[in-house]
């Protein structure tokens, strides 16, 4: 029973630190960082398009930071974001809250 108690001891120990690794995952915010050179694709833009109209309200036209459960816009914000305190929004609203750096859209 020997072995029994060093795997249960083992697995124990393996446990809480999977559990603590989830928890700076779930923690952290920048996990996948997208930088955008507006200017760039300003210039390819034809006016009077979809594309034209939607490039200061799409957030895939803007640098953004995306994590697990946020999405921030360290830079610049698309219009028609409210804008409070941070620039987070939360893609699904988690049990705790968390803020980026220019405003908050709930």
């Amino acid at each position: 029973m020997a072995c029994s108690a060093v795997t249960l001891s083992i697995a124990t120990i393996a446990a809480v630190l999977a559990l603590a690794c989830l928890a700076i995952s779930f923690g952290t915010d920048n996990w996948l960082e997208t930088r955008v050179n507006r200017t760039a694709i300003r210039q390819q833009l034809q006016k009077d398009t979809d594309e034209y109209r939607a490039y200061e309200t799409r957030p895939e036209y803007f640098s953004r930071d995306q994590g697990l459960f946020r999405l921030c816009f360290p830079e610049k914000k698309p219009k028609g974001r409210k804008s409070n305190e941070t620039s987070s929004s939360t893609l699904p609203r988690p049990l705790f809250i968390h803020f980026c750096s220019f405003f908050v859209v709930p």
